[in-house]
């Protein structure tokens, strides 16, 4: 499981979110559900008896360190989508 995945699985239990933004990515309910079995193996989640989701302190820790690296990352421009500046006298046909 890719760091990334992990910073966004352990903010969506965090913040007591749905897990739409892991659908989103692509990814089925059971490959989700693996990969927070995955991270409750790591001791990084846990489940009560209620069936409640919980972050570990050591999962804070965790959040805590890839927070810094990826929460502002920036997203790259698209090269193939650049466009060539034009002059004024030019037509623009999309």
């Amino acid at each position: 499981m890719s760091e990334y995945l992990i910073f966004l699985i352990l903010d969506i239990i965090n913040k007591s979110a749905s897990i739409g933004t892991i659908l989103k990515l692509g990814y089925s309910y059971s490959e989700a559900l693996k990969m927070f079995n995955e991270l409750e193996n790591m001791g990084y989640v846990y489940t009560d008896d209620e069936i409640k989701q919980g972050i570990t302190q050591r999962g804070k820790n965790k959040l805590l360190e890839l927070e810094e690296k990826y929460r502002y990352k920036e997203i790259a421009k698209l090269e193939q989508y650049k466009v060539e500046k034009m002059s004024l006298e030019d037509i623009y046909l999309p």
